[in-house]
């Protein structure tokens, strides 16, 4: 993003200050490796008031203290860490992150937002619900009338239905009504309460598949952040399959973090999608002290040139797009390295992925052992230890595309070796990262051939780390995503403005109707007042002339009255009865 647009991302929040008498909001869904908390940090810097929504997922890889606290990581468990036991030192969790069970979090949130009394009692209970799930609880939720909210629901559930099968009309799968009924976000536990929440934001972010949140309850605009989510899970023909395929077509706008999956995207047809990179923390102090953490490698490995691998251990013969980081081709690389050219180097791997056992023996049969070592998963003050005491790193080498690991390395001025497929990264940057760039075992030993050269080495460091500066850094990352955030809400505003002068647009041809009617009318009144007149002209000239018979015409009907009266008839008969009987017979 240009200084110019940045500015004008600013100007744009300054702007939304003065208007509105607050900052921007957001809410962030999901944390997987902590994207979401790093992402929301910058935000909340750059003055956009953000909150995360982190349920059910307590993985040490999306909490905060992997990325903010300084603290031994050996014996840690990954999938639920204690960190009332562990004591990270100099840090204290933020209150805008919750971190528990749905229910809680939610109530929490919402009381966050909206000053209620009891925040400072279920932020407690969301440090219990931390501790272990024996402490998880759920409070009661406030469901109305439960009629109501299942009509809305159902109705809701009916809309979506209709959505993907407009979006994916070619799609031989379809959402029913029963797997969507059976989703999270349409329990009645939850349903209205997710409302109520997302209501209290300007916009909504909703990190993998998390969209279906803000979308299940009606919230716009919502974005969606993919980090390798689309690759091929939208294609599957499963509930998780389908559900991710409507949640980022329907995103007002979605984020990209791994340039290939724009091959996704096109294929899913997205009407907005912008790349962003992935939040690097630059505020971490490597600890231990990487010149100290060097010297004792060193030692215990006698080695003198160092290659760092953390790439989760994930390689397979049939290799999966979502999954694959290439571990074997980075470890028959080395060995030939080891063989052929430098027996004092050494490659400290990470121990942690699904085929750690494989890649094991494969250094067994590699003959590479006593240069290898296996290391816990490192937080992100360990990990730019090792980064910073490495000559190199190594980081995966089948995907074509970068995480995190690539950029973290530039930024600590760490060489790296990486296999990057080039051409579907132009479309993000104008100009590709100064790598080592290795798609097989012989392009990995020649790689590290070359990386023996030290000046060489140097001149990549620094040239990495300037790549960085200007294509991947917070700065980067913060002024794409609030353009983003500013985007979709002055479309939002665009369109109400919209609908606002269609009303007046309407109400206006209704009061021109009007005015042609009253118009109408009133040449009509002024007839009928003409007519009135000559009514009322003629009346008058009808009673002039009745005017002089009318004594004569009273008398006579006074004489009729007179005539048809009872007596005057009775008499009348009995007159003729005796004419009758004084005439002779004949």
């Amino acid at each position: 993003m240009s200084d110019a647009e940045a500015a004008r991302t600013g100007a744009w929040v300054e702007r939304f200050n003065e208007r509105n008498g607050r900052a921007p909001t957001a809410l962030h869904i999901g944390n997987i490796a902590n994207a979401a908390y790093l992402n929301a940090r910058m935000l909340n810097e750059a003055g956009i008031d953000c909150d995360v929504l982190c349920y059910s997922y307590y993985h040490i890889m999306g909490c905060p203290e992997w990325e903010s606290a300084v603290f031994d990581a050996d014996g840690i468990n990954p999938e639920r860490p204690l960190w009332s036991r562990i004591g990270p030192r100099g840090f204290q969790r933020p209150r805008w992150f919750a971190q528990g069970s749905l229910g809680t979090c939610i109530d929490y949130l919402v009381a966050r937002r909206t000053g209620a009394g009891q925040v400072d009692e279920l932020w407690r209970q969301l440090e219990r619900e931390q501790e272990g799930p024996d402490r998880d609880e759920e409070y009661p939720a406030s469901l109305g009338n439960s009629n109501c909210l299942s009509a809305e629901v159902a109705s809701r559930i009916d809309d979506l239905v209709a959505a993907f099968r407009t979006d994916f009309p070619l799609r031989p799968d379809r959402i029913t009504f029963a797997e969507l009924q059976d989703s999270l976000p349409f329990s009645p536990q939850y349903f209205a309460r997710l409302r109520q929440l997302c209501s209290l934001y300007d916009v909504v972010i909703g990190y993998s598949t998390d969209g279906i949140l803000p979308l299940a309850v009606g919230k716009r605009p919502y974005l969606a952040y993919e980090h390798g989510t689309i690759r091929a899970l939208p294609f599957e023909d499963s509930t998780h399959g389908r559900l991710c395929a409507l949640t980022y077509s329907r995103a007002d706008l979605s984020f990209i973090t791994n340039c290939d999956t724009v091959i996704a995207a096109e294929k899913l047809q997205l009407n907005d999608y912008r790349f962003v990179p992935h939040p690097i923390n630059e505020h971490v102090v490597a600890a231990p002290e990487p010149g100290a953490l060097r010297q004792q490698l060193c030692r215990e490995l006698e080695a003198d040139f160092l290659i760092f691998h953390p790439a989760r251990q994930h390689w397979e013969p049939q290799r999966h797009p979502s999954w694959e980081k290439g571990n074997d081709i980075f470890l028959k690389g080395f060995a030939r390295f080891v063989k052929t050219t430098h027996p004092r180097a050494a490659a400290i791997l990470v121990d942690w992925g699904r085929t750690v056992s494989q890649s094991r023996a494969l250094v067994d049969e590699l003959g590479i052992t006593s240069r290898i070592a296996w290391i816990p998963p490192r937080n992100a003050a360990g990990m730019a230890a090792y980064i910073r005491a490495s000559d190199v790193l190594a980081d995966q080498f089948f995907l074509g595309a970068w995480g995190s690991t690539m950029p973290r390395a530039l930024y600590l001025g760490t060489p790296a070796m990486i296999y990057v497929n080039e051409s579907i990264h132009r479309w993000c940057f104008p100009e590709m990262p100064p790598i080592v760039n290795t798609k097989d075992s012989d392009a990995v030993h020649a790689g590290l051939c070359q990386l023996l050269d030290e000046n060489y080495r140097r001149k990549l460091s620094a040239a990495g780390r300037a790549w960085y500066d200007k294509y991947h850094s917070n700065e980067i990352i913060t002024a794409g995503f609030s353009q983003a955030i500013r985007d979709v809400l002055m479309r939002t505003e665009t369109r109400r403005l919209h609908d606002a002068a269609r009303e007046l647009r309407d109400a206006r041809a209704i009061c021109d109707n009007l005015r042609e009617a009253q118009q109408t009318l009133t040449g009509e009144l002024s007839q009928i007042r003409e007519e009135l007149r000559e009514l009322t002209r003629q009346v008058r000239v009808a009673a002039a002339t009745l005017d002089p018979i009318v004594p004569s015409m009273l008398r006579a009907q006074r004489m009729v009255r007179l005539l048809w009266r009872p007596s005057y008839r009775a008499a009348r008969f009995l007159y003729r009865v005796l004419q009758r009987g004084s005439q002779p017979a004949p």
